[in-house]
């Protein structure tokens, strides 16, 4: 995944989410640092599975949608 796909307000804001996400739903104090390695991983490792479906399913959509189209051209 691109490295400068998120702005820095964005990911200062998901960072603040995952710190806060560890605090409270498994009692770890998670540094900024910490917290932007975690960010790191998650794009770098999930974020294409996560791409992946979005294009799928807009993929879906946009075949729905021609099949649509080709019925009312018959």
């Amino acid at each position: 995944m691109k490295k400068d796909m998120l702005s820095e307000m964005q990911k200062n804001e998901i960072m603040k989410l995952i710190m806060g996400y560890m605090d409270e739903e498994l009692d770890v104090d998670m540094g900024n640092m910490q917290a932007m390695l975690m960010l790191d991983f998650i794009l770098k490792e999930i974020g294409p599975y996560i791409y992946k479906a979005g294009v799928d399913d807009a993929a879906r959509f946009i075949g729905d949608k021609l099949e649509d189209l080709y019925e009312l051209t018959i």
